[in-house]
């Protein structure tokens, strides 16, 4: 176990001391220990040095779930470097935008994303080092990944002791469901705490064996997920793409114990036929993040996979990792709760003028707590346009609305810039959601605004159909008796599939772009 405020290359080192020889990944027919993993990122590191690569240099990268992702992200924050961490779904556009709004200076990748690397300006690739890793035709990359592993390491050491746990160690860009992404700006310090707090809410400890599912290429699946199990010394198994039998073998196979695993590949996993056929008694927890857990998609998760009481709601963004945790017994009794703060974090409901709400009262989350990020880049106003201090404590006003029960319990009601208002009433769309989604007649459901001449906003339900269930708008709003007369949908919309982004989010600027023609009544 690491403890203390140290760097994200002294947590590596620190495992690699005291576990040698313990597995580190496992992927395919690969396997690394963590003294063979921590020997590739010093080498690595030495091949970044030795391309002029210093302190406070931002270095991109692009990957799957894959080693080459891992030694990258280590070799690149031990020598105080600045890891950028690109979505591999980007256009070449929205990539070059991250790239230059970063200031990279190099750009770490695989070889299948080679023809998106070589689709950018001329002008934006002349200011990168590029190391492609494969074996394929290298195109006009400057060095192979292999390559860069062959040099010796004797250049990282006096470089690693300048690095300090108050240096920035990744932008990360947030998902921008509600406009352009912004880079958040992290510490080392701010990194190890995500990992102590995921550890100890996930109950990730020596020995495990976890399976990376979500994209690493976001903060959670990294900082909170990768990091802790390396801070134990347990077991990386890395897939590098999703696919929901692959996902059920290998937890069988391999005897998983954890996972994180997101609500939209829950629900592809238990569409799997007969998915309740693989033994996955191995699990100790399944972690759900980044979108709603809805109580009948937990129940439908234990029924479906045959679990025991494993299942952990958590609630974490970019910004601010791993906020508030339900253990299993408390999520089956406040289903829909992404439970309480964790150690060291403090969660406060505001209003409007950023007073504190009473127990009960809906508004906007407020975050304190050591894993936060430092500022977004290059945007003074953003960042205090969602930070504020009070009595020397610094918050994060995360978007979220939601509110806190009397017992401390956080429930999340809707992003407040997804917040509906119609005829002058605030309409929460997870509390619609959740009443269509207990009817059992959807698969999926989002609920959006569209601008209304009478009301303002009308209440749109946005779903997908179950294969057995008629495509019948009148029985869907009537199954919402239970909500008051404005909160109910004027109009539901059947669609085939949702728009999401790459961690499962529906992406609902999209839907109300469809949306966007004032409805006549």
């Amino acid at each position: 176990m690491f403890f203390g405020k140290g760097t994200i290359g002294q947590l590596l080192r620190a495992t690699a001391s005291g576990h040698p020889t313990t597995l580190a990944v496992h992927q395919g027919d690969l396997r690394l220990t963590y003294r063979e993993l921590d020997a590739l990122v010093d080498r690595f590191a030495s091949h970044l040095l030795r391309q002029g690569i210093k302190k406070g240099d931002r270095i991109a990268y692009i990957f799957f779930n894959q080693w080459e992702l891992l030694v990258a992200y280590h070799a690149i924050t031990r020598i105080g470097g600045v890891i950028v961490s690109v979505n591999y779904r980007l256009t070449a556009a929205e990539m070059q935008h991250q790239l230059e709004k970063s200031e990279a200076v190099g750009l770490v990748y695989d070889i299948e994303f080679v023809d998106l690397v070589e689709s950018l300006p001329d002008a934006v690739k002349a200011k990168l080092h590029r190391v492609v890793s494969g074996d394929a035709a290298l195109g006009t990359a400057n060095i192979a990944f292999n390559d860069a592993l062959a040099l010796e390491a004797d250049l990282v050491f006096a470089a690693e002791k300048a690095v300090s746990a108050d240096d920035d160690s990744g932008v990360w860009f947030t998902s921008g469901t509600t406009g352009m992404p912004k880079g958040a700006m992290v510490r080392h310090s701010s990194s190890i705490a995500a990992a102590v707090l995921a550890s100890q809410d996930g109950g990730i400890a020596y020995g495990c064996r976890f399976l990376s599912v979500a994209p690493m290429f976001h903060r959670g699946a990294m900082e909170d997920m990768h990091l802790a199990v390396t801070m134990v010394g347990g077991t990386n198994y890395l897939e590098p793409r999703f696919d929901p039998v692959r996902i059920l073998a290998a937890i069988e196979e391999h005897k998983i114990t954890h996972a994180f695993i997101v609500p939209t590949m829950s629900r592809m996993i238990i569409a799997v036929e007969d998915c309740g056929r693989y033994d996955l008694t191995s699990m100790e927890r399944y972690i759900s993040a980044s979108a709603p857990l809805p109580g009948d998609l937990v129940e439908a998760i234990y029924a479906s996979l045959k679990l025991n009481k494993v299942v952990v709601n958590t609630y974490g963004i970019t910004e601010s990792l791993i906020n508030a945790s339900c253990q299993p017994e408390e999520l089956i009794a406040r289903p829909g709760t992404v439970g309480r703060a964790v150690a060291q974090t403090r969660l406060r409901i505001i209003d409007e003028d950023r007073r504190e709400c009473d127990a009960g009262t809906v508004g906007e989350i407020a975050i304190s707590g050591p894993s936060a990020f430092r500022c977004y880049m290059g945007d003074e106003e953003a960042t205090r346009a969602v930070t504020f201090e009070d009595a020397g404590t610094t918050w994060y006003c995360s978007g979220d609305m939601g509110y806190l029960d009397r017992d401390g319990f956080l429930f999340i009601v809707d992003r407040k810039k997804d917040m509906i208002i119609s005829g002058g009433e605030n309409v929460y769309c997870a509390e619609v959601e959740g009443a269509i989604a207990l009817t059992g007649l959807v698969s999926e459901v989002a609920v959006v605004g569209r601008p209304d001449k009478k009301w303002g906003e009308a209440v749109v339900a946005v779903v997908i159909a179950r294969p057995t269930t008629p495509k019948d708008a009148d029985t869907i709003i009537n199954a919402c008796t239970g909500l008051a007369a404005y909160k109910r949908p004027k109009e539901v919309l059947f669609v085939e599939e949702m728009p999401k982004n790459s961690f499962g989010k529906i992406q609902k600027a999209t839907l109300r772009n469809m949306l966007k023609v004032p409805a006549e009544g």
